[in-house]
């Protein structure tokens, strides 16, 4: 179980996600029961373990749409010589 702290609420989960602008809180069966849609400062949320340890979001693979905007970005460098 983990626990994701923000504002000063707990919010449990069996699995905690973390995209680039969301996080999800999933139970056993794979349902979501928590979501925070849009976060623009990811500072603001804390994620502990069941002990109350501070631990790392697990690293989400990219969206489609986040690998190719970044593909975007390193052509350019090349191109630019950079």
């Amino acid at each position: 179980m983990k626990n994701l702290i923000f504002n000063g609420k707990v919010f449990e989960a069996e699995t905690v996600s973390k995209t680039s602008t969301d996080i999800i809180g999933l139970d056993l069966n794979g349902i979501e029961v928590f979501a925070f849609r849009g976060i623009s400062d990811f500072s603001l949320f804390k994620l502990q373990d069941e002990n109350g340890n501070p631990i790392e979001f697990p690293q989400q693979e990219p969206t489609v749409e986040e690998y190719l905007l970044n593909l975007d970005y390193r052509l350019s460098k090349i191109e630019l010589g950079v």
